[in-house]
């Protein structure tokens, strides 16, 4: 991976963690010590999709 693409990477997943609430994101953090970024994306990518579903069922 390019230091390119890992900028970008890194971009994304900084708008992907601003849409969490603060203590989602705060397990989110501890669990990114824990991993790696592709993985951390996949799991803010995950979250945001769950609250996007729960917000259109109500």
């Amino acid at each position: 991976m390019t230091e390119q693409e890992l900028a970008e990477l890194e971009a994304g997943l900084e708008a992907e963690v601003a849409k969490i609430p603060e203590e989602l994101r705060l397990n989110l953090v501890k669990a990114a010590k824990a991993c790696n970024t592709t993985v951390m994306m996949m799991a803010c990518r995950c979250i945001c999709y769950a609250m996007q579903v729960e917000k259109n069922r109500e």
